[in-house]
């Protein structure tokens, strides 16, 4: 029950919460343990390294879409503002 209060708090989606649950199961540790050795694996690297939430967030990215545009951006950021 531990596993769906803190996936749900980090609101994973449901992909990356059955990804790591496989991934601490092949490595033979609890969810909690896996997460923690994740975490405390990261905090040791190097500061230019990606951290963990680069490398999950670079996992979804192909998921991951909008549809601004960079020109919908700068005109809305010129939007009021004298000439």
């Amino acid at each position: 029950m531990d596993d769906m209060i803190t996936s749900e708090t980090l609101s994973l989606p449901r992909e990356t919460v059955e990804a790591v649950r496989r991934n601490a199961e092949a490595a033979r540790m609890s969810v909690q343990d896996y997460v923690r050795s994740l975490v405390e694996t990261d905090s040791r690297s190097r500061s230019d390294a990606p951290s963990f939430n680069d490398r999950l967030l670079d996992e979804h990215r192909a998921r991951i879409t909008s549809a601004l545009t960079n020109d919908d951006i700068l005109e809305a950021r010129q939007e009021g503002r004298p000439e």
